[in-house]
């Protein structure tokens, strides 16, 4: 359905910021471009943010997932992870990271909370 209603869209109205900020976050999500969706995120005009935040919770599971495979078995700090997942505080990151299976550490050398990747068992 989505795709129909792509084709659709003039060209005139693909020229709208709102129109492409949508459509490239579309494309993210179907290209598991992760990085790139929370980037679009970010920067959703008017109140397209509301609509996304009823499914950013399973975005952010499944790019967990990614990134805990990929850095495993490192240290991820949290607050790149926040940063990255927008998310609106720390507090909030490590709440989900936790709930998510993660395992969070404090670094005495980096002075920061840490993802254990080897520890840690995201679901």
């Amino acid at each position: 359905e989505i795709l129909s209603t792509i084709g659709i869209i003039t060209k005139e109205q693909k020229k709208d910021f709102a129109i492409q900020n949508a459509l490239q976050i579309r494309e993210s999500i179907a290209s598991n471009n992760y990085h790139k969706f929370f980037k679009l995120y970010k920067q959703t005009p008017n109140m397209s943010g509301i609509i996304i935040d009823l499914f950013i919770n399973k975005i952010r599971t499944l790019a967990i997932k990614i990134m805990h495979r990929a850095y495993r078995p490192t240290r991820i700090p949290v607050k790149f992870i926040s940063d990255e997942f927008a998310f609106s505080s720390l507090k909030a990151c490590k709440a989900f990271l936790k709930k998510s299976g993660g395992v969070i550490t404090y670094s005495t050398e980096t002075k920061e909370y840490e993802l254990d990747t080897k520890t840690s068992s995201i679901k």
